[in-house]
């Protein structure tokens, strides 16, 4: 190589490299046939490649360059003609796509025009059934806090509905996630080992070490008077759910996993769903058929009052603080 120019050892090294990367497809005039040796007394195959004259190696990279520049460019006249295609099932598609979003928009502005103007005395301001959860929510709840009573009696199971659209997003995160021996390489997963170390700041670790205690205390009390004051398990889940974020983030995962990990977090929010069922069934089916549910509503403003509405509450932001400590653990550990 010592007689080639500057350009000429960039193309031998660019070329040498290709020839290493598709070693089983090396030009058969650039390399020679298999030879044994048997310096250690034992036959050892290996491949000897013969750099070409400098002209023929550019060549050899200029045929390359122009199969991929034609291949790319037919790859393009493909798409384009299939775009083209009048019966291209693409093109249907987005057609059906943006008469659909056209007709959404359509009916909501429709509907917009239709509400009666704001301050309007002609509006619906308080119908049947919100005259109903205020007038005798307490009585019938024993709830003081009438949101409380309202999605946790009167409309349990639509509650019930939205705190398993939580557990599937955490379970589906989990699934997909789990999946990275198959959708990855070993050096890949070798290189993220999946262990998120923490933030460096001694004084965040000091901060959170002193308030993660209260955070956690105070998003139990939300939970356990969601009926007596505003709160109640989605937001005391939240602001568990935050404090365990916190806790996760500035500590790394081995030291939060010595309060909760995700494998725990499923036994949980499937615990609490499972108990919400059972309870909000048995009071639907003993009501229904009016027998007597022999559940107390207790005296209202005691924390052991509302009937089912306490654990249910806890039930709740058992859910909800497990799936967002989840979803946030696994993705960070992931990309850690």
């Amino acid at each position: 190589m010592s007689g080639l120019s500057e350009e000429g050892k960039k193309d031998v090294k660019k070329f040498t490299d290709w020839v290493n990367a598709n070693s089983e497809e090396i030009p058969p005039e650039i390399v020679y046939p298999p030879k044994h040796d048997d310096h250690h007394g034992h036959g050892h195959e290996h491949k000897e490649i013969v750099i070409p004259h400098e002209e023929t190696l550019r060549e050899k990279m200029a045929k390359r360059e122009h199969i991929d520049e034609n291949f790319q460019e037919e790859w393009q006249n493909v798409m384009q003609k299939a775009n083209d295609d009048p019966s291209s099932p693409e093109r249907w598609y987005r057609l059906a796509s943006s008469i659909g979003g056209a007709l959404i928009v359509l009916v909501l502005l429709i509907t917009v025009a239709n509400l009666p103007r704001f301050g309007s005395p002609d509006a619906p301001a308080m119908n049947e059934v919100a005259r109903r959860y205020l007038e005798s929510g307490l009585q019938e709840t024993g709830a003081v806090n009438s949101v409380a009573g309202m999605i946790l009696d009167y409309r349990a199971f639509d509650t019930l509905g939205e705190s398993v659209v939580l557990f599937t997003a955490t379970v589906t995160v989990i699934f997909l996630l789990q999946q990275k021996e198959r959708n990855h390489n070993k050096e890949d997963i070798e290189a993220v080992d999946g262990n998120y170390k923490g933030i460096r700041s001694l004084p965040a670790k000091v901060i959170v070490a002193i308030t993660f205690p209260f955070i956690i205390l105070y998003g139990i009390y939300i939970v356990l008077n969601g009926h007596l004051s505003p709160g109640g398990g989605f937001s005391g889940g939240a602001i568990i759910g935050a404090g365990l974020v916190l806790n996760h983030l500035v500590f790394g995962q081995e030291f939060s996993e010595k309060f909760i990990n995700v494998n725990k977090c499923k036994k949980l929010m499937a615990g609490g769903l499972f108990v919400y069922i059972a309870l909000k069934t048995y009071s639907i089916l003993t009501g229904a058929n009016g027998i007597n549910s022999h559940i107390p509503l207790g005296k209202a403003g005691s924390i052991f009052s509302g009937g089912l509405i306490f654990p249910l509450n806890i039930c709740v932001g058992v859910v909800v603080a497990c799936t967002v400590f989840s979803l946030y653990s696994l993705f960070t550990d992931w990309s850690s």
